[in-house]
This record gives C-alpha cells, sequence and structure tokens, in this order.
C-alpha cells in the first residue's frame, strides 16, 4: 500500500488534486514502479514503457520525477548495473553500448560505467576463450575464425580477438 509520505512527492500538483480517480491511479502507477525498482534496477525508459498503457504521459512525468527526486529511480545507478551484469556473463563492450543506447542512457553515464571495465577486455576474452575451447590454440584459420566470429556475436571488436586469441 502506498502511504501518504511517498504520496506527497509526487508534488504540489498532487495536494491540490481534488480528483479521487486521479490519486487512485497515481497511486497505483507508484506501486507498479516500486514493484519493479523493488525486483531491479530500471531505467527511466523502462519504467516509462511499463507504465504507458497505464496512464497518460502526464501522470508519468510526474511519477518519475517523484522517484527521480526522491533516488529511487537513476539511470546512472542502471548504467554500473547493467555494465557489471553483462561483463559478468560474458558479453562485449558493443553490445553493452548496444544496449545502453537502447535505454536510453546518457552517453556520460554510459561512458563512465563503461570505463570501469576499459583496461579488462582484453583478459576477460582470454578466459572466456579458455572457459570455452580450452588452452588448445585453433587448429586453423578456419576454427580461429569461427571463435572470432563467436566472440563478435558477443560484442567483442576485431582488435580484442586479435589481441586475445592467438592465431
Amino acid at each position: 500500500m502506498v502511504d501518504a509520505l511517498h504520496l506527497s512527492t509526487l508534488g504540489s500538483k498532487l495536494n491540490s488534486m481534488d480528483d479521487k480517480e486521479r490519486k487512485k491511479q497515481i497511486a497505483t502507477l507508484w506501486a507498479k514502479a516500486m514493484n519493479a525498482l523493488a525486483r531491479r534496477e530500471h531505467s527511466a525508459y523502462e519504467i516509462r514503457q511499463k507504465l504507458k498503457p497505464k496512464a497518460s504521459s502526464e501522470l508519468i512525468d510526474e511519477l518519475l520525477d517523484a522517484l527521480l527526486k526522491d533516488d529511487l529511480l537513476s539511470d546512472e545507478r542502471f548504467a554500473h548495473m547493467l555494465c557489471r551484469s553483462r561483463f559478468n556473463r560474458g558479453v562485449g563492450p558493443v553490445r553493452i553500448a548496444h544496449e545502453l543506447r537502447q535505454h536510453q542512457i546518457l552517453a556520460e553515464w554510459s561512458e563512465q560505467a563503461m570505463d570501469e571495465y576499459a583496461g579488462r577486455w582484453v583478459e576477460h576474452l582470454q578466459a572466456l576463450d579458455k572457459r570455452k575451447y580450452g588452452d588448445a590454440p585453433a587448429a586453423d584459420y578456419k576454427a580461429w575464425a569461427k571463435r572470432a566470429r563467436f566472440f563478435q556475436g558477443r560484442g567483442f571488436t576485431t582488435e580484442q580477438i586479435n589481441q586475445a586469441i592467438p592465431r
């Protein structure tokens, strides 16, 4: 249940409202947003998309402003969480950057989150190669190319692949 303290953070517009239906709708939106944020970090874009079918963009904007003001929603935290989780799953920088753009994260926060892993991509790729293909190097160019395509699909650059995987 949404308490009065949280509803009051929606600003003066909510306090001046006489429409019970609007208050109920905002409370419903708040609960839906908080349920999503309780599970994991979300971007403002994701929350907007989740709430879009439920209410007008004006109400959603009010809610997002309140969530951002109370620091319950943060695109910066989301960017760091996404980079960390994708890095741990073996995804490369190209694919992570693409995913951050899809979530409409500011370039500044994307770069900041990606900078944490800047010098670690090649050794991370080497560890992934060893885990997937073992210690043996590729037998011929065809086998190496197959590995390279796999890692390009995971989001690693050609330069990183050339540094990490011997031919």
